[in-house]
């Protein structure tokens, strides 16, 4: 093993980019920390969005339910039974929409190693 005498300058420059590198260490720690605060807040958004999208197709269901049930019970105009049938097929229609944009807009589960 060969030993090299260094100056006093030699190893203050080398301490100084020591310090610099540790420096910039830190801040890329402090910058990785608040990415991944910022991803778990996304996480729990996404989670959020998804309970209250479930929610609004579970109500649009039982709202065209309750539709085609007073359809059933109740006896209407021709007029009025047609405005009843467009409702039903209407809210149908933004049902399958809605579970639709979820669906595309959902994360797939990433793969376990």
């Amino acid at each position: 093993m060969w030993y090299y005498p260094a100056s006093q300058s030699s190893v203050n420059a080398i301490a100084a980019n020591v310090d610099m590198l540790l420096s910039q260490m830190q801040t890329l720690l402090g910058q990785e920390k608040v990415m991944a605060s910022n991803f778990a807040d996304l996480a729990t958004a996404v989670s959020a969005e998804q309970t209250v999208d479930g929610s609004i197709i579970t109500l649009l269901n039982g709202i065209a339910a309750q539709l085609a049930d007073l359809k059933i019970k109740t006896n209407l105009s021709p007029a009025d039974q047609a405005i009843l049938d467009k409702a039903i097929a209407d809210l149908g229609a933004e049902q399958a929409n809605l579970a639709a944009a979820v669906t595309a807009n959902t994360p797939v589960a990433p793969p376990t190693p």
